[in-house]
């Protein structure tokens, strides 16, 4: 695996780990000349940016903000000392000195959480987790097959972040509780375990949460929806009659036949 992602806190779930791709390769320096930053192409993963995943398998970088090539703002102190000892490393105005790295993009992700916790007062750091990840953007450069071990799941996008709605539940659509509304996963899917759900049955799982149709219920039976349960007592009634006309005249038995149908017309009517 070609792992290259710092250890520590960077590994750990409830931390957002930026990534940092190039934000440009040059700019026009204080003195008029065009500073050009080799080996680095615009939009793509910087040189310097880690890789995941982490060594458990799970996906790091979260996503990936714009670093190397970044002109910021300065400190007086060093601005005063690069335009004698490298004017070049500073911006037109002569206060923004180059910088780059994740020194960069992690502030610029730190500013988006800020912004959408100021919208969303009340987000807790797996809401803000999943703003950043659900509206991270994909392009050529990046591909559509993320999240990634480069990429995480795309690159930061400040507004879409603060227009993402997250809504918790289950993800999985083979779980039992699987919600289509949710976006982001909250832990509580549940497996769907296959058996009999029915309380009364001979052959009833308590743990059971989909039922299977193998529910017993007495003579063979094994399904007692409403059709299978007035089959059953049709096939009852055909099993008792013949015993019942070797034991007693053929008047009486007349009678109970009608009685026995009357009350399966009767289930057949209510139910």
């Amino acid at each position: 695996i070609n792992q290259t992602l710092v250890s520590s806190f960077t590994c750990n779930d409830k931390t957002i780990t930026v990534g940092n791709y190039t934000n440009a390769t040059s700019y026009l320096s204080v003195n008029g000349s065009i500073h050009f930053i080799s080996g680095e192409t615009t939009g793509h993963i910087a040189s310097t940016s880690s890789w995941g995943p982490t060594r458990d398998g799970r996906w790091k970088p979260n996503l990936d903000a714009p670093g190397t090539g970044t002109v910021c703002t300065s400190r007086i102190l060093s601005a005063v000392n690069y335009q004698y000892s490298n004017p070049s490393a500073l911006g037109m105005c002569g206060w923004h000195n180059l910088n780059g790295g994740t020194s960069m993009a992690s502030p610029c992700v730190a500013g988006i959480a800020a912004l959408y916790l100021e919208k969303n007062p009340n987000a807790n750091w797996n809401e803000i987790k999943y703003a950043l990840q659900l509206s991270a953007r994909r392009d050529n450069i990046t591909t559509q097959n993320l999240p990634d071990k480069i990429w995480g799941y795309g690159k930061a996008d400040a507004f879409d972040c603060l227009t993402t709605n997250v809504v918790f539940g289950c993800t999985n659509p083979f779980s039992i509780n699987f919600n289509p509304l949710a976006n982001a996963d909250d832990g509580s899917c549940q497996p769907v375990i296959f058996g009999c759900t029915t309380p009364n049955a001979q052959n009833f799982n308590p743990a059971a949460n989909m039922n299977d149709g193998s529910c017993v219920f007495g003579f063979g039976e094994t399904d007692l929806t409403l059709k299978n349960f007035i089959y059953l007592i049709l096939r009852t009634y055909r099993l008792m009659s013949k015993k019942i006309k070797l034991m007693i005249s053929w008047k009486k038995f007349k009678s109970i036949k009608k009685e026995m149908m009357n009350y399966i017309l009767m289930i057949n009517k209510y139910f």
